[in-house]
């Protein structure tokens, strides 16, 4: 695990020891690959769309992206109101998976930034 140069999750603590020089010492509980803990510890994900770009079409090519990855997570809509209005929230009937993928197709079918995992 630790030669193949990705970012690691380190669950430790760290101790410092009196004395004249004192000295932190390190105790690593665990160790797990960074993309791994995110995909482990990910529940949700949330799509933020303005509603001016909403279209029946894109949202079947939304909803068609979603069924191909299914997964884990809660899906969740947020639909933006013109001139920073409310936001309409809708919870989506089933759940995603967290994936790269998931994420790129979805951004790049409305062309921005829309979705977030936490």
């Amino acid at each position: 695990m630790l030669k193949s140069e990705q970012p690691l999750l380190l669950s430790a603590t760290v101790r410092i020891e009196d004395g004249e020089n004192p000295v932190p010492k390190v105790n690593v509980r665990e160790i797990c690959p960074l993309k791994q803990a995110s995909q482990q510890k990910t529940s949700r994900v949330h799509f933020y769309l303005p509603a001016d770009d909403l279209s029946q079409e894109l949202l079947e090519r939304l909803r068609a992206i979603l069924r191909r990855h299914k997964g884990k997570c809660v899906a969740f809509l947020l639909i933006r109101l013109p001139d920073a209005g409310p936001e309409i929230v809708l919870k989506l009937p089933d759940r995603v998976s967290y994936s790269e993928k998931v994420e790129t197709e979805v951004d790049s079918l409305f062309q921005a930034r829309v979705t977030e995992y936490s």
